[in-house]
C-alpha cells in the first residue's frame, strides 16, 4: 500500500515539475511599464512607477519598461536584455523609441536598452552614467525603489536633454562616512611618513567594507547600450 502511495505521488510531483522546468529561462512577456518577477518592489511603488512611465509614454510617445528578474540564468546580461527587448517589442511602430531598464538581482545586474529612434538621444556614454551614478548607490543600500526612481527621471531627463552627468544622489550618511574616510587618509599617510623616515618599512594592507552588495561584487553590464554593476 506504501508503495502505491510512493509510485502516485510521486506521478504527481513530475506531472507538477514538468511545466515548470519548461518556464526555467523563458523571456517574460510584458503586459505593463514594470513587471517585478521578483517580489523587490511593494504595489504601491509598482504604481507609482508604472503611473509615472504611462504618463511619460502619453505625453512623448516613448515607452519605458522595467523589468526585475531572480536571475540571468547563466545567459549574459545583454543578450537576456535584447531578448526581453525584442520578443515584447519595446517602443512604438516605426519609430523604435522603447527603452528598457533590466535588473537582475542574483547577479547584481543592471542594464539599460535603447531602441534605434533614440540612440542619439540617450547615448552609450549617459547609460552608463546613469547606472553607475543615479543607480547603483541606492542599489548598494537596497534601496531598490528609490534606486529606479533614480534612474527613471535620469532616463527621462536625457530624453529632454537635461541630463547632468556629474549629479549624484544624496545620501544620509555621506557626510560622516566622508569625513571619516578623510581622517583615515590622514592617519595611514601620517603612518607611511613616519614609518618610511625611520627606515621601518611601508604600512601595508586596506580597507574592507561589507556594507551594502556593491562590497561583494562589482556589478557587471555595458556593451552597446551602456550598463553597469553595484
Amino acid at each position: 500500500m506504501r508503495n502505491a502511495r510512493a509510485i502516485v505521488l510521486t506521478g504527481l510531483l513530475l506531472v507538477i515539475a514538468l511545466p515548470l522546468q519548461g518556464r526555467e529561462g523563458e523571456v517574460p512577456l510584458l503586459t505593463r511599464h514594470v513587471t517585478d518577477l521578483t517580489g523587490t518592489l511593494s504595489p504601491i511603488y509598482q504604481e507609482r512607477l508604472e503611473n509615472r512611465l504611462r504618463r511619460f509614454e502619453d505625453s512623448t510617445s516613448i515607452q519605458v519598461a522595467v523589468v526585475i528578474l531572480p536571475s540571468l540564468g547563466g545567459l549574459p546580461a545583454e543578450e537576456v536584455s535584447m531578448s526581453i527587448f525584442e520578443k515584447n517589442r519595446i517602443g512604438q511602430k516605426g519609430k523604435d523609441n522603447g527603452i528598457l531598464l533590466m535588473v537582475a538581482l542574483a547577479e547584481r545586474t543592471v542594464r539599460i536598452e535603447v531602441g534605434y529612434g533614440l540612440e542619439g538621444v540617450l547615448t552609450d556614454a549617459q547609460c552608463a552614467l546613469i547606472i553607475d551614478r543615479r543607480i547603483k548607490p541606492y542599489f548598494r543600500q537596497r534601496r531598490f525603489y528609490e534606486g529606479l526612481e533614480s534612474g527613471i527621471s535620469a532616463i527621462i531627463s536625457a530624453t529632454e536633454g537635461s541630463f547632468v552627468a556629474d549629479e549624484k544622489p544624496e545620501s544620509r550618511s555621506s557626510g560622516p562616512a566622508f569625513l571619516v574616510t578623510m581622517l583615515l587618509i590622514l592617519f595611514i599617510s601620517y603612518r607611511r611618513l613616519r614609518r618610511s623616515t625611520m627606515g621601518v618599512g611601508v604600512w601595508g594592507g586596506g580597507w574592507t567594507s561589507r556594507s551594502g552588495w556593491g562590497m561583494r561584487g562589482p556589478w557587471t553590464g555595458g556593451g552597446t547600450f551602456g550598463g553597469g554593476g553595484w
